[in-house]
């Protein structure tokens, strides 16, 4: 098993969206089902860390870092070997500018 760590962003990022569909969509039914279901798609990433793809930029990234879609959201992580620890490094709504991904 793989350990699931945030990255201050990644936790900011899932803040923001729970937020934004609470407050400004006025529907926090909604953001908890949102929240709930990106998190359970994380946790599976403790067993299968490299199921999903990578996310290939023309500017390379310091590492590997893959991605999935959860709903209207993607998820970018990496895997750090040899510590077999899963780092979720953003949560993004799917229309915005994947590039910023690697500015975390």
């Amino acid at each position: 098993m793989y350990k699931i760590t945030y990255l201050p962003i990644a936790n900011q990022d899932l803040m923001d969206t729970m937020r934004y569909i609470s407050e400004e969509l006025r529907d926090p039914g909604a953001a908890l089902a949102l929240v709930d279901d990106i998190e359970c798609a994380i946790l599976l990433l403790a067993e299968f860390p490299y199921t999903h793809p990578l996310h290939l930029l023309p500017m390379r990234l310091p590492r590997e870092t893959r991605f999935f879609p959860v709903r209207n959201y993607l998820i970018f992580y990496v895997v750090l070997e040899p510590q077999r620890v899963v780092e979720i490094q953003r949560v993004i709504y799917n229309r915005m500018d994947r590039a910023s991904v690697g500015k975390v």
